[in-house]
C-alpha cells in the first residue's frame, strides 16, 4: 500500500485497483524508445499509437505518472505475478512486481540480471522530490532494500547503459534441488 496525496505526481504501477480511478486526474507513461511521455489517461491518441506499439514490451512492466483529485492509499492487483522488465539503454520507469520480490527473497538481492545499472531513483510522494538510491559504486547493493513485499507498487527511476534483461543471471542462481 502506497500514500498519494491529492494534489501531488505519485509513480507506481500502472494499473491501480478500479476504485482509485474517478480519483485520478491525469495518467502519464513514459516511452524510452523515442524518450517521450504520453498522456493515457483516457487511452491513446492516434498519433502515440506507433510509439506504443515500439515500447509495448517495456508497458507491460512500467511504472506510471499519476496525478489524484484527493488522498488515496494505493494497492495493486497482479494476475500473474509480473513479469521481470527490459530495460532499454537510457531511463527506463519500472514498479517492483511480486516476481521481482519473490526473485529477491531467494537470493537477497536485487534482480539485476545483465543490467549494468548506471544510476538508481525512487519518487517520494510523501516529500516530492527523487530519492537516490546508493553511489554510484554501490548501486546494486543499494536496490537490494526492495526485496520485501511491502515494496511492490513502487516505482523506480533506472538508467542503463544499454538494453538488458532484469532477472536472475549465472552467478546468482541457486542450483536446482
Amino acid at each position: 500500500l502506497l500514500p498519494a496525496d491529492r494534489g501531488s505526481w505519485s509513480l507506481s504501477s500502472d494499473m491501480p485497483e478500479e476504485t482509485f480511478l474517478q480519483k485520478i486526474k491525469a495518467y502519464y507513461v513514459y516511452l524510452p524508445v523515442g524518450n517521450k511521455y504520453v498522456d493515457a489517461l483516457s487511452g491513446f491518441n492516434q498519433q502515440d499509437q506507433a510509439s506504443v506499439q515500439t515500447n509495448k514490451n517495456y508497458l507491460e512492466t512500467s511504472a506510471g505518472w499519476y496525478y489524484f483529485s484527493s488522498d488515496v492509499t494505493l494497492s495493486y492487483v497482479v494476475e500473474d505475478g509480473g513479469v521481470m522488465p527490459k530495460l532499454h539503454s537510457g531511463w527506463n520507469l519500472i514498479s517492483v512486481n511480486p516476481m521481482m520480490t519473490e526473485l529477491n527473497s531467494q537470493v537477497s538481492a536485487f534482480p539485476k540480471g545483465n543490467c549494468v545499472i548506471a544510476k538508481a531513483y525512487m519518487w517520494d510522494n510523501v516529500e516530492k522530490m527523487w530519492e537516490s538510491i546508493g553511489e554510484t559504486n554501490s548501486i546494486h547493493n543499494s536496490l537490494d532494500i526492495f526485496v520485501e513485499d511491502e515494496t511492490v507498487g513502487v516505482g523506480l527511476a533506472l538508467k542503463v547503459k544499454s538494453s538488458c534483461q532484469l532477472g536472475l543471471n549465472g552467478e546468482n542462481a541457486v542450483a536446482p534441488p
